[in-house]
């Protein structure tokens, strides 16, 4: 792979923690604890969801095969050479495709960017016609149809491996859609509404895959400072290594946020406890890797929805250990139908999905 280092981060590219204050003021009354949860046990689910909102399940429609195979397709994505990349790159005109970014905020620390894929349904336009039907515009209004994240996919063309790409992250969105529409059902009866009335929100399946890799942290040069003292003192010992797990000396690689989603389902590299939720002590907590199982986390919109009962929790990414190398991951935000009702005030005003996207 072209992603690799062995050196552990040095001391000044650590980023302090967060002010406790800050923390607190920030943070959702809930409990670290993050279990593995059977969508036939209603009480467990409820639980999981109004405590930190964050929980793993067994998907009849995924096991670790699946998840290789779909692991396995973003390792090939992003070795690619980058003229192949920059071929398949998102931009103005539209957000599908590969790009890079840099996710911590300012004043944090980070010593690379973050690689993202972004995918969803070839012809996203045809599923928002009533929404934007109901603020004004046609049908063939091109006013709206051309917004950037109204285009169609952005597939990598980088040989006869590019098909097979193709075929399998369509397969991994599938899929993760289909464990999705199991979920919501879960929740919805979990805290006593219709159990088809969310899936029936969300039917439409207007949802994004996003492909990621942190890569891990890329060895630093020596200074001239550091160079002059490897000469003075030549036999001196090197300072004990520091436990690169503690909380308050990890590099931010993505910084704290909720996400803009009902559920958020999560895919992710074995060897990596690099995601991290918020706890109520106002420290992060490691989310344990599990095998042969998805993350689910509740997002913004299932808070609204739920009238707060199920929360939608702060969490980051801090960075990658070099020594396990990088890490990759498949993220299904599942988003529901734009026209779909996700809170009503108490005067009566609808609050649509559509009225929620910062980017249409």
């Amino acid at each position: 792979m072209m992603f690799r280092a062995t050196t552990r981060i040095p001391q000044r590219w650590r980023t302090a923690f967060q002010n406790a204050s800050d923390l607190r003021s920030l943070q959702r009354r809930h409990s670290s604890s993050i279990s593995i949860v059977d969508l036939k046990d209603l009480q467990a689910v409820r639980q999981a969801a109004s405590s930190c909102g964050f929980f793993y399940v067994r998907s009849a429609h995924i096991d670790q095969a699946h998840i290789d195979s779909y692991l396995d397709a973003a390792a090939w994505l992003f070795s690619l050479e980058p003229q192949f990349k920059r071929a398949c790159a998102s931009s103005a005109a539209n957000a599908k495709g590969w790009y890079s970014y840099d996710g911590v905020a300012v004043g944090e620390l980070s010593r690379a960017p973050i690689e993202a894929y972004l995918m969803g349904d070839e012809a996203p336009a045809e599923l928002r016609t009533d929404y934007f039907g109901r603020l004004g515009y046609g049908r063939d209004d091109m006013a709206w149809r051309r917004m950037p994240m109204h285009q169609r996919n952005r597939w990598p063309q980088a040989g006869p491996e590019s098909a097979a790409f193709r075929a399998t992250v369509v397969d991994g969105f599938k899929r993760l859609l289909a464990t999705a529409d199991d979920v919501l059902a879960a929740l919805a009866a979990a805290i006593d509404r219709p159990p088809h009335e969310l899936v029936r929100l969300h039917d439409k399946h207007d949802s994004h895959l996003e492909l990621k890799c942190y890569a891990a942290p890329q060895p630093e040069p020596p200074t001239s400072r550091d160079r002059r003292w490897q000469q003075l003192l030549p036999n001196v010992s090197q300072p004990a290594a520091v436990d690169d797990t503690a909380d308050d000396l990890r590099t931010v690689r993505l910084k704290a946020h909720t996400d803009l989603s009902s559920v958020t389902l999560l895919l992710q590299s074995a060897g990596h406890e690099v995601l991290q939720v918020l706890g109520a002590d106002g420290r992060w907590q490691p989310v344990p890797y599990v095998d042969a199982a998805v993350l689910v986390n509740c997002g913004d919109v299932l808070e609204r929805w739920s009238g707060g009962l199920c929360k939608s929790s702060l969490h980051r990414v801090v960075d990658v250990p070099p020594a396990r190398g990088s890490r990759y991951s498949i993220v299904l935000f599942a988003f529901p139908n734009h026209e779909a009702v996700v809170q009503t005030e108490a005067d009566g005003r609808e609050t649509l999905f559509g009225d929620l996207m910062p980017v249409q």
